[in-house]
């Protein structure tokens, strides 16, 4: 019987990539939609695992519930960068609430309350963190679930790389204008796999940057925030 895997924690936060690495792995199915549970299709049923990913949060009484028998990988990542993401693919509207800050605080409180629970097959990584000496953190994880793999999986350039609503389209030759979102999101998940967060391209309202180098809760686990000094605000 294989095992169910899911990667959960907030929208732009590494869940798509963390998806595709994973994928690259054999005797793992890679559902590319996303989706909040793995049913038991007989086309699974060669495969060791079973990977799905839903950028949202997961609940610590739905872990221990509905989630009890899957392997879970809780990915958060700086909000500086986040919301850069969100606001540079979105300058035209609004955010909605399941993107909001306020949402992103409700997510790295249950990340920083997880560093001192146990919770079985709870795994939690920062995306600043994978891609640390030569990606030893989330190599770690990947040995104490027992995947069977090599450092090829990392090279993301040898990989066709699939999403939601882009399955038939072929990967653009160049990066698209964010208004083809679906282009945009498979273009940059055929990119090297490499830490994307880049302070040229913080993209933030000044109410924005407040929160987000003061809020305790995000200081817990990115204290260097406080020590973010940055003079050019995206305004509108």
């Amino acid at each position: 019987m294989f095992k169910k895997i899911i990667i959960f924690g907030f929208p732009h936060c590494g869940t798509t990539i963390l998806r595709c690495i994973i994928g690259h792995i054999e005797n793992i199915y890679e559902i590319i939609d996303e989706v909040p549970f793995i049913d038991d299709n007989s086309i699974y049923a060669n495969y060791d695992f079973v990977l799905c990913k839903n950028p949202y949060l997961i609940t610590e009484h739905e872990l221990l519930t509905l989630y009890a028998d899957y392997i879970k990988i809780f990915i958060i990542r700086n909000p500086i960068y986040v919301f850069s993401s969100l606001n540079k693919r979105n300058e035209k509207i609004l955010l909605n609430n399941r993107h909001s800050i306020n949402k992103y605080i409700d997510t790295i409180k249950e990340f920083n309350k997880f560093k001192n629970t146990n919770i079985n097959n709870l795994f939690l990584i920062k995306y600043e963190d994978m891609f640390e000496e030569n990606y030893k953190n989330i190599k770690s994880i990947f040995d104490k679930i027992g995947f069977i793999y090599n450092d090829t999986i990392f090279d993301n350039l040898k990989y066709n790389n699939k999403m939601q609503f882009a399955s038939d389209l072929k990967v653009p030759d160049k990066i698209p204008a964010n208004i083809f979102h679906e282009e945009y999101r498979l273009y940059q998940i055929n990119q090297p796999f490499i830490n994307n967060n880049n302070n040229d391209n913080i993209h933030l309202k000044k109410n924005e940057y407040d929160i987000l180098t003061t809020d305790q809760n995000i200081l817990e686990t990115y204290p260097e925030n406080s020590n973010i000094l940055i003079n050019n605000y995206l305004i509108y």
